[in-house]
């Protein structure tokens, strides 16, 4: 009997290491069966180890533990240095660059207004109206930033949007000539001619040099069909500034309209001698001799037309009040009802 129970117990023992060498033996639990609808695994829960344990690690070992990197510190930037590149004619950079100053100062509305000149210098007028704008919101009443993004706004053919910039402008300093005549040019391009031409009356009697503001005002008068009375203010444009090809070339323009076909094709010339690859001047010119050659021209004395409207400016000069205080409008809607 006590060998019976010694080999039961020898038995027993044998039993349970074999049940324990299976267990060893156990690749790990059963894989857990998806759902029907996808077979979706759900993955199991792995430990993660505590921060302690990480340091215990680190600690024993010779690797030190991996820090993360500080951030760049950004490099000042100054307004001279920036202004600097703007000289030099790099208008791109120059808008990085004082859009980074504008970050590090952003009291200071200058940074952001030379970023909008720049990049509207740089042919890049979205971003100079985005820049214009933060100004504005830096300084409500900065006059240069409203004046300067009216001229964005018009140049992106959006006249009613710059027109209450540039009202603005006007009413900040009635006796800027600069902010009349850009007033001026959003009325034009709203077809208000009137009110375009009383501004543009302003800027001269302001500033009777102006010959941008004779320039425009003689191109609306060419738009509107009205080309005797464009003559005058485009005479006088030209003779002030003859480097202006432009000028030349609107002259033109208003002598063919009104016959005078010798002198359009020297106002040609002349725009061809300043800019040899002005090609709408150089088929203006050769429309015109082609003109001259089958007709009469009839002569003008554009000395005197350009001695006449200096007299008429004068007048407006000699007439002129301090002007009423503009009321700001709001845009009118937009033409398409969108």
């Amino acid at each position: 009997m006590m060998r019976i129970r010694g080999g039961t117990s020898v038995l027993a023992a044998g039993l349970l290491v074999v049940t324990i060498a299976a267990c060893g033996r156990d690749k790990g639990p059963a894989p857990v069966q998806g759902n029907k609808a996808n077979d979706a695994v759900r993955p199991t829960a792995v430990p993660v180890a505590s921060h302690a344990a990480v340091a215990r690690v680190a600690a024993a070992s010779d690797v030190a533990p991996v820090e993360s990197p500080a951030p760049p510190t950004p490099v000042a930037v100054s307004y001279e240095d920036a202004e600097q590149v703007f000289r030099s004619g790099d208008y791109g950079q120059a808008a990085d660059l004082f859009k980074a100053y504008a970050e590090q100062h952003p009291d200071n509305p200058w940074g952001s207004y030379m970023e909008g000149i720049a990049a509207w210098r740089a042919g890049d007028h979205e971003r100079a109206e985005a820049a214009m704008k933060q100004t504005l919101e830096v300084s409500p009443d900065h006059r240069k930033g409203l004046l300067n993004l009216g001229r964005v706004l018009l140049e992106e053919g959006k006249a009613s949007d710059a027109l209450e910039p540039t009202e603005r402008a006007v009413a900040l300093d009635s006796l800027s000539g600069d902010a009349w005549r850009v007033l001026g040019n959003v009325r034009a391009e709203l077809g208000q001619v009137d009110e375009a031409v009383a501004a543009y009356r302003m800027a001269l009697g302001l500033d009777h040099r102006d010959a941008w503001t004779m320039n425009n005002l003689g191109l609306l008068m060419i738009r509107e069909g009205r080309y005797d009375e464009a003559l005058p203010p485009l005479a006088r444009a030209a003779e002030l500034r003859p480097d202006m090809a432009r000028f030349q070339n609107n002259l033109g323009i208003a002598l063919e309209r009104t016959g005078h076909l010798t002198e359009a094709a020297d106002a040609f010339r002349a725009a061809l001698a300043v800019r040899t690859d002005y090609d709408k001047a150089q088929a203006s010119l050769e429309r015109v001799e082609a003109l001259a050659a089958n007709g009469q021209a009839e002569p003008v004395d554009l000395a005197e037309l350009a001695r006449s409207f200096a007299d008429t400016v004068t007048a407006w000069q000699n007439g002129l009040q301090k002007p009423e205080p503009v009321v700001v409008t709001a845009a009118p809607p937009d033409s398409t009802g969108n």
